[in-house]
Order: C-alpha cells, then sequence, then structure tokens
C-alpha cells in the first residue's frame, strides 16, 4: 500500500438480521432462495453480517497502515474472527459509529480482548453525543468501569464525541473525517409528533460511506459530491421507512453532479440474492455492484 492508497474492506453488508436468516432455514421446507444460496459455494457471498467496514489507511505516519473501524455491532466478533485472521489485523487505531442501534454498537463489549493487557491499553471510540448517552445508559460499565461487576473485566476506551455538522480529525492519523448526516427513520413516541432519527455516514478522502438512510439531505449531499467510491444503504427492491431501496438508491446516485467512478450497495435483507443482484446492477449508467463481506476496495485520502 503506497501512501495516499487507502483500502476499505467489508466487515458486514446485511441488515441487523443478517443472512442467513435462521428463521427461514428451521422452516421444515426452507423456501428462501437467497438463505439456501447462502450455503452453497457459489452463493457464498449471500453470507452476510452487519452493515461495518475497516478502513486501512496509510498516513505515511508509521510501519503499518492505520486500521479504522466503522461499526461495531452484534456480528462483530464472528465477522472479526473471519476477517483480522485472513488479512492479519491486530491493532484498531479507531472506531466510529454511525449510530445506536445494536448493529452498529453492540459488539462494542467484545473489543475487551483487545484492551485486557494483550494488544493495547485502549480503543479510541468516536461517536455523537446522542450514541454516547445510549451507550451511558445501557452498557454503563462501559463509559465508567465503577458500573462493572462479575469479575470486572471489561474494555478500556477512550470516548471522543464529535459534532456532526463538522469535520474532525483522528488522533495519531493525519486524516480528515467528515460526518454525512442522514436521515434513518424516526422516533416512535406515543402522544408526540414524530421526528427525524438522524445516523452518520462519513466521507473520508475520495470515499463517502452512508449504510443506513431512507433520505439524504441536500446539505449533506453537497459533502458527498466529488466523491469517487461511494458505498449507500439498498435494503431491497420493496420501499422501507428507514432505508434505501434499490430504486431510491440509484435515484440518489444519479441525482450527483460528480459521478463517482464506483458504486457499492449495502445492508441487504434476504431478499436479495448476490448473483442475480450483480447482472441487474451491471445495466445501470453508473458502475454499481452489491457489496460482499470481505470484499476490498481501494480509495484515497
Amino acid at each position: 500500500m503506497t501512501k495516499g492508497t487507502s483500502k476499505l474492506l467489508f466487515m458486514g453488508t446485511g441488515c441487523s438480521s443478517g443472512i442467513p436468516n435462521v428463521c427461514c432455514l428451521t422452516l421444515e421446507k426452507p423456501t428462501c432462495r437467497t438463505c439456501l444460496a447462502s450455503l452453497t459455494p457459489e452463493g457464498r457471498k449471500n453470507n452476510r453480517f452487519n452493515t461495518s467496514v475497516l478502513l486501512q489507511v496509510d498516513d505515511g505516519s508509521g510501519d503499518r497502515p492505520k486500521n479504522i473501524l466503522i461499526d461495531c455491532g452484534k456480528h462483530f466478533y464472528v465477522s472479526a474472527l473471519k476477517h483480522f485472521v485472513e488479512h492479519k489485523i491486530r491493532y484498531l487505531d479507531a472506531v466510529i459509529l454511525t449510530h445506536d442501534h445494536a448493529d452498529a454498537i453492540n459488539g462494542m463489549d467484545d473489543l475487551r480482548e483487545w484492551t485486557l493487557g494483550f494488544l493495547q491499553p485502549s480503543v479510541k471510540i468516536y461517536l455523537t453525543e446522542r450514541t454516547y448517552k445510549v451507550i451511558e445508559r445501557s452498557f454503563p460499565y462501559m463509559v465508567n468501569a465503577k458500573n462493572a461487576t462479575g469479575g470486572g473485566s471489561v474494555p478500556t476506551f477512550d470516548f471522543h464525541v464529535f459534532s456532526p455538522d463538522k469535520p474532525f480529525k483522528l488522533d495519531d492519523i493525519d486524516i480528515s473525517v467528515t460526518p454525512l448526516p442522514v436521515h434513518h427513520g424516526v422516533y416512535f413516541i406515543e402522544g408526540k409528533e414524530s421526528q427525524t432519527y438522524f445516523c452518520m455516514g462519513f466521507r473520508v478522502g475520495d470515499m463517502s460511506y452512508i449504510s443506513d438512510c431512507n433520505y439524504v439531505p441536500p446539505t449533506t449531499k453537497k459533502l458527498m459530491e466529488g466523491s469517487n467510491v461511494v458505498v449507500v444503504d439498498a435494503l431491497k427492491h420493496e420501499p422501507y421507512p428507514s432505508h434505501f431501496s434499490f430504486k431510491q438508491a440509484e435515484e440518489f446516485i444519479a441525482s450527483l453532479e460528480h459521478v463517482p467512478s464506483r458504486v457499492l450497495y449495502t445492508g441487504f435483507s434476504h431478499k436479495v440474492e448476490h448473483n442475480e443482484t450483480v447482472k441487474e446492477l451491471s445495466v445501470l449508467k453508473v458502475p454499481t455492484e452489491p457489496a460482499y463481506d470481505g470484499q476490498i476496495v481501494e480509495f484515497h485520502v
């Protein structure tokens, strides 16, 4: 890897439940084509963990690329067992969280393996104030070890709260990260008018990554302009309240003034079969493909 060239490793490209769906495969006579295909060698790319990527960035400051994990959800550890082992990835220089849903944060406890005297003293976590408060409420021992119970073996985190409306730097990494606020459904509060739930995407260099969205505001779209690589949410063909459909993803990409050189869809449900989707997307004007777990894509910082 030369300076300026970075890699994006897809740790997961599936929705919150992942693929295959256990309830499909435990039917007396399973019929789900995608879940059944995931069990075959030719259909292995249908195996999908929760959406997450690892960025490997060579900022010229050390003897190895810096490892930046975006999201650490329910499937993180099994994904790491597969992809970290295959690529000999040991250290985590930063973890950036998109939002506070389970498929983005519920694997954080497994980061204890990195901080219990084995690899590094702590893991730096970058997140919004809202996500920090959810973690503080849901997992108080992650924020303050004095709240630990049992044997007291808990992960050690160094939290950094960023503002959704301005770029931020990562400690000891010479790059800038630009938050990309997008709509990801609404809050459901009884007796109150629904309010937009915001999720963060991120731009690093010429790559923009949006894993969960049903609408991209114009201000965010402007921040994405000029991206050569765009990763975007595309749950399935049918509309859904909190995720782009294929049509919505296609229309959004077409609305960009600067045409990306490469577009990758992510966040699929088990209604999407990989090999069929490759053929379907190959006819689009903008080069578009379905991402798959373990795929590596180059970009520039």
